[in-house]
């Protein structure tokens, strides 16, 4: 029997197919080894190789295996678009919404399916309609929203979310009327669970709303270009963010997860990064741990610490906020100071704690320019009005540059909000402003018109660059609103080391703050300034005609001069002694209260001088024949060394009639009144020498004679002028004395007459002055 293989086997003919090796069937493979003897029917003599019939094998084997899943998935296709057609996901998806929420999704556009690579839905023009009862605009539309889940992660029971991607949504964050919030998601309906398919039958869940959340994983969920809106119809707040950019990385909802997004607004791309602890405790009302921080080239803000949402919302952590200019941080908030410039950096840092009726920031930092404050603030809502408490500790606190500085302030006009509508991209290569002139110089066309989340501020006259505190020349005359008074409560302690307000300089002092119903009241417990230390109260109402205050204080050891000079302009006056007040005024601006200013005060100086008049000097010139200039000269002084005086005032005008000014050598007596609201003098001074020697001049007794001046005019440059007439018609002494020398040196010129009383080289005045001022 041969060995060789029947005709046409293991060969190849031309004009034959040739049948593969694995196509034969394998009894026929065995029984042809078995006839023939030869275990490789491939051919004559060496025909082939085992191996080669393996792999053909192998390839037939993966050639059937995609073939099947190829099979597979026109099956599964077959069945999405014919047995699970796309309209009915689209119910089913909306159906969904409307149980878990109670709100209405409206999807216009197609509707698009896929399973492959996963399991797919892509849903085109989408609105999310506002809650149950809230009228208004929807609180999302997109253009796009598709979302993928992994198919046989779903198979086995879990959902892993492959993919969320929002294109060009426009998100309307609201609060109506009734301080309804578009963003509640509270379900009015019974949560339908979900049941995930398994191997295996499993018993109903009695798990919470939110246990289901452990078992969903994804890995990207986008939002690109879209659009945010934040309004406040009680108020009429109304803020807008475009070109908003977020991705969630790849995690779970019981794992930590990080956000990162940029938005711009208000004309700045500032980029957010979010990292939450767990999306599930968020989610499920529980506090969770969470970091924030929002980063612009004008400004940088941080928080870490802990989040709770639900029923009872809270934030509680450490705070930072970081501004290299206070006036671009403003001006980029909505409200421009035109002077604020100098002002420089700022920087806050704190504790915060915020729930629904409160916002406290304690261990508080806070630098601006060269102030610095520390400690502890609150503000609680709830009330008729808000509450403010407070227990600061400022150093270099100048109200008077500060007032200055921010003076002028106003709402910068915002470009028209168009409709809410997908933005383009904004300009990423956008140069930043480098200096805070730069932001205020920014050219109102740089915007484009209609721009949203840019603001335009109208044209105005260049401001002054201020240099710091001015005194006015007389009192404002700027109308004073009562009703500011009435916006909010207050209970603040406040210590002030290096404080300059209205004009006025203090080393250190402490005051508690009231603010209660529109009354206001300041304890100042204790200050010191000018080299003494004082205390007092003053007071604040609402009038029919203004403003009504009150004024009660006192201080000891006051360096007269610089306090009259700050406080009035007046330098004319310089000692160290008490002064008490009490006053009360009412009126619609400070000129209006400084004119119907009531009450009293008191005045007690040693140690001092009146500028401008020098007694001995008017003296020595009577000796030449000369009268007394009648301008006041700053460089002269009548040296005292106690001065007393106590004045009532009655509709801004204070009077005195025991005005005393004493010396060793002279005593001076002054009567008159000094218009506190017209800023005038008019005083007569009356002053008497006081012959320390005991003997006479010419026979006549210089502690008989009086020189009566009036001090008038404006307080800051009174004019002095003598009073001839009672200089003679008050002294019935001087009078006779005068007479006596008519006689005695009757027919000689009046030169000749003075130096023979005064002495012609003086020493007879020299005697008489010797222990004069002294």
């Amino acid at each position: 029997m041969s060995n060789a293989p029947t005709d046409g086997f293991g060969r190849f003919r031309p004009g034959e197919t040739r049948m593969p090796a694995p196509q034969l069937a394998h009894q026929d493979l065995r029984r042809w080894q078995n006839r023939t003897g030869d275990p490789n029917p491939t051919g004559n003599g060496p025909r082939g190789s085992q191996p080669t019939s393996k792999r053909s094998w192998l390839i037939a084997l993966v050639m059937l295996a995609i073939g099947l899943l190829l099979l597979l998935a026109t099956g599964l296709a077959f069945l999405t678009y014919v047995i699970v057609p796309a309209k009915l996901v689209r119910d089913t998806i909306i159906e969904q919404v409307k149980a878990q929420t109670g709100r209405t999704l409206a999807i216009s556009g197609r509707t698009s399916l896929s399973i492959w690579p996963d399991l797919s839905v892509t849903l085109h023009q989408v609105a999310l309609s506002p809650p149950p009862g809230m009228t208004g605009r929807a609180m999302l539309e997109a253009g796009s929203l598709r979302a993928s889940i992994g198919l046989l992660p779903l198979l086995m029971g879990t959902t892993e979310i492959r993919a969320v991607e929002l294109v060009q949504p426009t998100i309307d964050l609201r609060i109506d009327a009734n301080g309804r919030r578009s963003w509640d998601f509270a379900s009015p309906l019974p949560t339908r669970r979900i049941r995930y398919a398994a191997a295996g039958s499993t018993p109903p869940s009695t798990a919470t709303n939110y246990d289901h959340l452990d078992r969903i994983a994804w890995q990207r969920i986008v939002i690109k270009d879209g659009i945010v809106r934040y309004t406040d119809e009680r108020s009429g707040l109304s803020e807008i963010a475009t070109g908003v950019n977020a991705q969630i990385g790849s995690g779970r909802a019981n794992k930590p997860i990080s956000l990162i997004g940029d938005a711009l607004w208000n004309g700045q791309r500032t980029t957010a990064q979010i990292d939450l602890d767990t999306l599930r405790l968020l989610l499920s009302g529980e506090t969770t741990k969470i970091a924030l921080s929002l980063t612009n080239p004008l400004a940088q803000a941080r928080f870490s610490g802990t989040v709770q949402l639900g029923e009872k919302p809270e934030l509680k952590g450490e705070t930072t906020l970081t501004a290299t200019s206070f006036a671009a941080l403003l001006l980029w908030t909505g409200t421009e100071f035109p002077n604020a410039g100098p002002l420089g950096a700022f920087n806050l840092a704190g504790f915060i704690a915020a729930d629904r009726a409160s916002v406290s920031l304690g261990g508080a930092k806070l630098a601006l320019g060269a102030t610095r404050a520390e400690g502890s603030v609150g503000l609680r809502f709830g009330s008729t009005r808000p509450f403010v408490s407070a227990d600061v500790h400022v150093t270099e606190l100048d109200i008077d540059r500060l007032t200055a500085l921010l003076a002028g302030a106003r709402t910068v006009a915002r470009a028209s909000v168009p409709p809410l509508r997908p933005s383009q991209p904004p300009d990423r290569g956008a140069t930043p402003p480098r200096s805070i002139d730069d932001l205020l110089r920014r050219d109102q066309a740089a915007s484009p018109t209609g721009s949203v989340g840019r603001f335009s501020p109208q044209p105005t006259a260049k401001a002054p660059q201020v240099k710091g505190y001015q005194a006015r020349e007389g009192w404002s005359t700027e109308p004073i609103d009562p009703k500011i008074l009435a916006a909010i409560d207050i209970n603040a302690r406040v210590r002030i080391t290096g404080l300059k307000v209205a004009g006025l300089s203090a080393t250190q002092s402490v005051a508690r703050l009231t603010l209660s119903s529109g009354k206001a009241r300041v304890d100042i417990d204790d200050i010191r300034f000018y080299g003494g230390r004082g205390q007092g109260i003053l007071t604040a109402n609402p009038a029919t005609n203004g403003l009504a205050v009150a004024v009660n204080v006192s201080a000891a050891d006051i360096a007269a001069a610089p306090l009259l000079s700050d406080l009035a302009g007046f330098s004319r006056l310089s000692g160290t002694g008490h002064l008490t007040a009490t006053l009360t005024g009412a009126g619609a601006s400070q000129a209006a209260i400084m004119s119907s200013l009531a009450g009293k005060f008191a005045i007690s100086l040693k140690n001092g001088a009146v500028a401008g008049w020098d007694v001995a000097g008017m003296v020595a010139g009577l000796k030449q024949g000369q009268m007394p200039s009648a301008k006041a000269d700053p460089a002269k002084k009548t040296p005292f060394g106690q001065m007393t005086g106590d004045f009532n005032v009655a509709k801004g005008i204070a009077g005195t009639s025991n005005l005393t000014l004493t010396s060793k050598a002279l005593r001076i007596a002054g009567t008159g009144t000094i218009d506190l609201g017209q800023r005038k003098v008019d005083m007569l001074m009356r002053p008497r020498f006081v012959d320390s020697s005991g003997g006479k001049v010419a026979g006549v007794s210089l502690s008989s004679i009086e020189l009566p001046f009036r001090v008038r005019g404006g307080w800051d440059s009174p004019t002095i002028n003598l009073e001839t007439r009672k200089l003679f018609d008050d002294n019935q002494h001087l009078r006779q004395t005068f007479r006596d020398i008519r006689q005695r040196y009757k027919g000689k010129a009046p030169e000749d007459v003075v130096r023979d009383v005064l002495g012609r080289d003086g020493s007879g005045l020299k005697k008489a002055l010797k222990g004069l001022f002294r």
